[in-house]
């Protein structure tokens, strides 16, 4: 991915980059992806793991002015209301995957 900045009449604009992190899509990538990594204390973090890396290719890469998170909200949405089987039919999320993503929040 390649970042232009903006030119108007031969001149720099000044513009901030920010990154929007689709949070819940990376998570379940990440927990996928990699091994059951855990704390000392036996909390998992495999997928919080994940999401750092991530994170941190992305900070060295792109060197963004600002970073947000979105997550998808844990109730139905609109979306529930315009198609009744929207993810109807996927199975219930692992609970440790559950953990990480309250956890990824701090």
């Amino acid at each position: 991915m390649t970042i232009n900045k903006p030119v108007i009449k031969n001149k720099k604009v000044e513009c901030k980059t920010l990154v929007l992190l689709d949070a819940h899509a990376i998570l379940h990538r990440a927990f996928h992806a990699l091994p059951d990594f855990s704390s000392p204390s036996g909390e998992p973090t495999g997928a919080l793991y994940g999401v750092v890396a991530m994170l941190l290719k992305i900070i060295e890469e792109f060197k963004p002015d600002y970073i947000a998170a979105c997550f998808d909200l844990p109730e139905p949405t609109y979306r529930h209301d315009a198609f009744a089987d929207y993810k109807g039919k996927r199975a219930k999320t692992d609970d440790t995957l559950i953990t990480q993503i309250k956890r990824s929040r701090d």
